[in-house]
């Protein structure tokens, strides 16, 4: 694939874009362009390319990428792994600043990440204000996004089905547990970001814990937590069902051990978060008014409780 003008250029004038690949692909590419910061565009399509037209003036002395992401196919059936971006400049200097960061969840499909400039304040409203940065996400949930200028910028992921860049009411979504303070290339912030239910169904956003329950005698499960990003802090481990219950939680503390006294048998995957609020569930934020989720971490840990068994020595290590 080649794209002009290159990454990295400066002192751009071209209203224009072109996109050569190595294969002819299929048209619905053009639908897997983004532009950020925002800017109207049309584009026309030709088999192995694609040309964007710019619909109005870029601004000037700013830093624009552009987005190839992956929800398109060359004509053998073959789609991208990871989006492809290319940034530059319409000034003699490039912003630098970047985060990156992976959304976990069952369906990826058609899910976005939101960025918003709130450097000049708090007045973020995903359900009716579109953001600045928009970066889709490749099939593994990783994500980068580039070109920014120094500041603060506000983070969250949508199941955007219909692209419209916004967080509609029956929409899954994702927010980050902090805002993030983008300085220079030294930004190295990395974000776990859990996708949850649509506001529509937030009377059934937190699973109450330990209410799951089966005829078979419970098992036990042993354990300890090697590494942990806050050291000095207590979490909280989830063991998840096969159905996304969350089915019981635990204390847990680098150094220290944990201990599950009863479960029932199955298999259960483990995350682990900051239960800030204390009621025991995690809380995944609000759009309106506006909440950030809970610090939340993934684990590759996996357990298989039997009747009556205890499964010791389960080793916890987090991000």
């Amino acid at each position: 694939m080649r794209i002009t003008p290159e990454d990295g250029s400066r002192n751009v004038t071209d209203p224009s874009i072109t996109i050569e690949f190595s294969e002819y692909v299929d048209r619905g590419v053009r639908n897997a362009l983004r532009i950020q910061p925002r800017v109207r565009f049309a584009s026309t399509y030709a088999g192995d390319e694609v040309r964007i037209d710019f619909e109005e003036p870029l601004a000037p002395n700013t830093t624009y990428t552009l987005t190839l992401g992956t929800d398109w196919r060359d004509l053998k059936g073959n789609s991208p792994q990871e989006a492809t971006s290319v940034t530059f400049s319409t000034g003699n200097d490039i912003d630098t600043g970047r985060f990156s960061g992976r959304v976990y969840g069952r369906d990826l499909r058609s899910v976005v990440v939101f960025v918003y400039d709130v450097s000049g304040g708090d007045s973020t409203h995903p359900m009716r204000d579109q953001p600045q940065y928009i970066m889709p996400l490749g099939s593994s949930g990783v994500f980068t996004v580039e070109g920014l200028k120094q500041g603060l910028y506000r983070v969250m992921a949508v199941q955007d089905a219909n692209s419209n860049n916004l967080l509609d009411a029956s929409e899954q979504y994702a927010m980050a547990s902090e805002d993030v303070v983008v300085w220079d290339t030294t930004t190295t912030t990395m974000l776990y970001m859990l996708l949850g239910p649509s506001v529509a169904m937030q009377q059934d956003s937190t699973i109450a814990t330990d209410t799951v329950h089966t005829e078979q005698p419970p098992g036990r499960i042993e354990g300890t937590v090697e590494r942990l990003p806050i050291v000095d802090t207590t979490y909280l481990a989830r063991f998840i069902d096969s159905a996304s219950r969350s089915v019981r939680t635990t204390p847990i503390a680098v150094g220290k051990p944990w201990v599950v006294p009863e479960i029932p048998p199955g298999r259960y995957a483990v995350d682990v978060f900051i239960d800030l609020n204390a009621n025991n569930a995690y809380d995944h934020g609000y759009p309106v008014p506006f909440r950030h989720a809970e610090p939340w971490l993934p684990t590759s840990v996996t357990v298989t409780v039997r009747p009556r068994w205890t499964t010791d020595g389960v080793l916890i290590l987090a991000p």
